[in-house]
């Protein structure tokens, strides 16, 4: 991997988990904090990962023998890791990587003007990173299998290659630190039942009766809100999330 910058210490339920960036823009994290703040041991995390890409060894000088050198692993290595872990605060973790460390690494880029050059496998790497993260999204919103909500994830990127570069990536943009509504709580926000949601959803172009009689997106309606799976009386279904625009989008229409 590529040099990474100094470690800076950021905080998880009070633990310090020190992290580091590399060239390009991708985020290194110190194995043996997050290790203490999931109270395992990091010769067991050792042991279970097999990837040499997906892991460092930062080293930092200091006087007389105040150096050290740390292991690190990469965040796609950390996401896979806490997905497939029964730990109780694996979860929790998961949260604060894709919803706070990495969104402000990412910030912190941006407002310095670093946009670093990233080689094909960095560019790989993130997109596992982001495939993770938003398997990550499914899972607390709906509570499906690791494996169902991965799946998800694939079919909403096959379903955006269809569309233009420029467009997949505005949807992309569009869709970035959303917190979703279910038609329920959509319903609400209106003050509308959830038959009348529906219908005026119906109207709006942004969703139409499939086959099966169960709602589904239009094509215009993926700009507004995403497909996601839902396990229901041992059935797996789709439900629709809706992004909160969509509310003024619906007082408009009335």
């Amino acid at each position: 991997m590529s040099n990474t910058t100094a470690l800076v210490p950021h905080l998880f339920e009070g633990h310090r988990i020190r992290v580091s960036t590399d060239q390009q823009g991708e985020a290194w994290i110190v194995v043996a904090d997050a290790c203490a703040a999931l109270a395992e041991s990091p010769m067991v995390w050792a042991m279970a990962s097999r990837r040499d890409e997906e892991h460092c060894i930062h080293s930092e000088e200091g006087p007389g023998a105040g150096g050290f050198t740390l292991a690190l692993i990469n965040e796609a290595a950390l996401l896979r890791r806490l997905l497939n872990s029964d730990n109780p605060s694996a979860s929790r973790m998961r949260r604060w990587l894709t919803h706070e460390l990495l969104p402000a690494l990412q910030r912190r880029h941006h407002s310095t003007g670093e946009l670093p050059r990233r080689s094909i496998d960095a560019i790989r790497r993130q997109t596992a990173a982001e495939v993770l993260r938003g398997a990550d999204e499914i899972i607390h919103l709906t509570g499906v299998s690791h494996a169902e909500a991965l799946l998800s994830v694939l079919e909403e990127i096959q379903a955006n290659s269809r569309a233009s570069g420029a467009d997949g990536q505005q949807r992309v943009s569009h869709r970035a630190g959303v917190t979703w509504l279910t038609t329920d709580q959509l319903a609400d926000r209106l003050d509308r039942s959830l038959r009348h949601t529906n219908q005026r959803l119906a109207a709006a172009g942004l969703q139409q009766r499939n086959e099966d009689d169960d709602w589904q997106l239009t094509e215009t309606g993926r700009d507004w809100g995403v497909t996601q799976p839902l396990c229901s009386r041992g059935e797996r279904r789709q439900q629709i999330l809706w992004d909160p625009a969509v509310v003024a989008l619906l007082q408009q229409e009335v």
